[in-house]
């Protein structure tokens, strides 16, 4: 993206240059939009993560400020209905951010804007923030409010006005004018996190993308014939590695593969049925997932209403958090038993004594973890986030309370860890969950 123009005004030669010249301004413009700090961050940073494996689309890219911020627009508008499972999954080894001061004269310009449909909402705060023209608003998103409709107040020109008709105060142009000038300076207390966890992030969903593809070569079959499909060959190698897709005769009667996430996603809504999901090490499982599923980071976690199912290898990286409120994963091994102990014993969590179990033809030991709404979350970091047992790469926390069920099973000699995760919930709706872990079942695919 050497030479790429940042909104028309001037030149950025890296992606971690542009991150450090837009981010700011780009989360104001999210939380314009949406409302929530918090969200308007998660959408920004993960199309930063986007742009980190897409670098050579980006070079293609005139204005990349641009093209990252219609993918973070695409973020929030997938995101809503998906918000509790990308707060409570998003990995943890960004860190904590501090926390932008939000001003009433900020919540009373976003809250004004939120009675505009998104369309329209979407046309005044980009006009606004990000210096764009109604026509160019139209060409690049497709929302071009009417003058005529509710909620809509514009000059002779088309442009919009700060504020919608039915909610302007009575006041004049200048006095709006800072409004929007006061939600821009909102940027100042925006604090990114460091580029190197986002740069973190991209390559481990990078390495996932790539499944089986070997680090140095690997064969595949193309039409009848045998190709070698190469790495570091000097060439970008940043854009995804699809994995083979499994075709349907390799699957047994009435047994589904996830659908793919759409582009520029993590996330993708699966229809109620049976699928099977690869954990690596020639070993899947099979499970049911009823209406209202979502499958998010490749399968990783599958959402259903509030209750979150993750199941993964637990090889010599996985572990329990030193501190559950501070982070920090300990390696625990080697063995199902050495795990358990340790999860058993965890601190903050109240955890039932193990009990022997069967699950999906494997055999462990079952707990249940709780961390009570009276539990007081404030010095922990990632907004009162309690981490949860996991690897590094892959573990995840929130406030609580929470409520959870684990297996620490052996499958074929490998050790597995399934959770059921449930945040601001009640351990009778994790007990009801139509997600239910009992329908799994492992399978080798030796």
């Amino acid at each position: 993206m050497t030479g790429a123009l940042i909104d028309g005004r001037r030149e950025v030669h890296d992606l971690d240059a542009l991150y450090a010249a837009s981010y700011r301004r780009l989360v104001v413009q999210m939380y314009a939009l949406c409302g929530d700090l918090a969200d308007a961050e998660d959408a920004v940073q993960e199309a930063f993560i986007t742009a980190l494996r897409k670098r050579r689309t980006l070079q293609s890219v005139l204005n990349p400020e641009a093209w990252i911020r219609t993918v973070a627009l695409r973020r929030l508008h997938g995101g809503w209905r998906h918000r509790a499972v990308v707060r409570h999954h998003q990995a943890l080894d960004r860190g904590p951010a501090p926390v932008a001061e939000i001003g009433p004269e900020h919540v009373a310009l976003v809250s004004a804007l939120a009675q505009l449909d998104v369309g329209q909402r979407e046309v005044v705060v980009l006009h606004h923030l990000a210096d764009r023209t109604v026509d160019e608003i139209a060409t690049t998103s497709g929302s071009r409010p009417a003058p005529s409709s509710p909620g809509w107040a514009g000059d002779a020109s088309g442009s919009p006005s700060c504020w919608p008709t039915r909610s302007r105060p009575p006041r004049g142009r200048n006095r709006a004018m800072a409004d929007w000038d006061g939600l821009r300076e909102l940027a100042h207390d925006v604090t990114p996190p460091d580029f190197a966890s986002l740069e973190h992030t991209a390559r481990r969903r990078q390495h996932r993308a790539r499944g089986l593809v070997g680090a140095l070569a690997a064969v595949v079959l193309v039409a009848g014939g045998i190709g070698i499909a190469t790495h570091g060959d000097g060439r970008d190698d940043s854009q995804p590695v699809k994995e083979p897709t499994r075709s349907p005769s390799d699957l047994p009667e009435g047994v589904h593969a996830l659908p793919a996430a759409p582009a520029g996603e993590d996330f993708v809504d699966v229809p109620a049925g049976r699928y099977r999901i690869d954990l690596g090490e020639d070993i899947s499982y099979d499970v049911d997932l009823p209406d209202g599923s979502s499958a998010h980071d490749d399968g990783l976690f599958l959402s259903s209403a509030a209750v979150v199912l993750k199941v993964e290898l637990a090889g010599d990286d996985y572990g329990v958090p030193r501190d559950p409120c501070a982070g920090g994963i300990v390696p625990v091994g080697p063995g199902v038993d050495a795990l358990v102990a340790a999860m058993a014993a965890l601190p903050v969590f109240e955890v039932s004594a193990p009990e022997p179990v069967r699950l999906g033809g494997a055999s462990g030991y079952y707990l249940e973890a709780d961390v009570p709404r009276a539990y007081d979350a404030s010095r922990c970091s990632g907004d009162g986030a309690v981490q949860l047992p996991g690897r590094t790469a892959t573990v995840v926390g929130a406030p609580p309370p929470y409520h959870g069920r684990w297996w620490v099973l052996d499958v074929g000699g490998h050790r597995v860890v399934v959770q059921q995760n449930c945040w601001d919930c009640t351990r009778a709706t994790l007990q009801r969950a139509a997600n239910d872990p009992r329908s799994v079942t492992f399978t080798s695919t030796r």
